[in-house]
């Protein structure tokens, strides 16, 4: 059986809010964390997430040459993808498809054929799969920033008791905590 990771980027107080990265995410930029995100997702065999994330990335990534100077590009783009979506969708970047039907058990099912499956972004997606016991772990990549507002990544309908698999300092007092969901 696979393992679904929530590999989510935070401000320290949990901020997941895209409109405000300017603020908590973007300062922190630097080679070792772009490094430490292509090591990441390289990790997974499959990336899930939802149609607004999708919406958001495919724009960008689906542009790049696979040897963009971090090679990200590449990594995003040749990792097949699912992606949910309630309404229609056109799947225009690399391996993708799009999830339609109940999700739960369109994730039950690839769990059952994938077995590393990454959520990126998709903080709607992750609540409703955390609140059917569906994710293995979550790796979060906490930024040294206090935001005071903006959308949360977790929310209260998504309490589940966690195990520390790692805790690890990266550059800038930048944090990855990694945690394994205790079933």
């Amino acid at each position: 059986m696979g393992n679904v990771i929530a590999f989510e980027w935070l401000s320290g107080d949990g901020v997941f809010d895209a409109d405000f990265m300017e603020e908590w995410f973007f300062p922190y930029d630097s080679p070792e964390r772009r490094k430490f995100i292509k090591e990441t997702y390289q990790q997974a065999n499959a990336f899930l997430m939802g149609r607004t994330t999708y919406e958001m990335l495919a724009p960008y990534w689906s542009q790049l040459a696979d040897e963009d100077k971090d090679g990200l590009a590449g990594v995003l783009t040749h990792i097949p993808k699912f992606v949910t979506s309630h309404g229609s969708q056109v799947a225009h970047w690399g391996d993708t498809t799009i999830l339609k039907g109940d999700i739960k058990t369109q994730v039950k099912k690839l769990k059952g054929e994938v077995s590393n499956i990454m959520i990126i972004g998709s903080a709607t997606l992750a609540e409703s799969l955390a609140q059917a016991g569906l994710i293995d772990e979550y790796k979060l990549l906490v930024q040294p920033f206090i935001m005071g507002t903006g959308k949360r990544f977790f929310t209260e309908s998504m309490k589940t008791p966690l195990q520390l698999i790692e805790v690890k300092k990266l550059h800038q007092d930048m944090l990855l905590l990694h945690y394994r969901v205790k079933k």
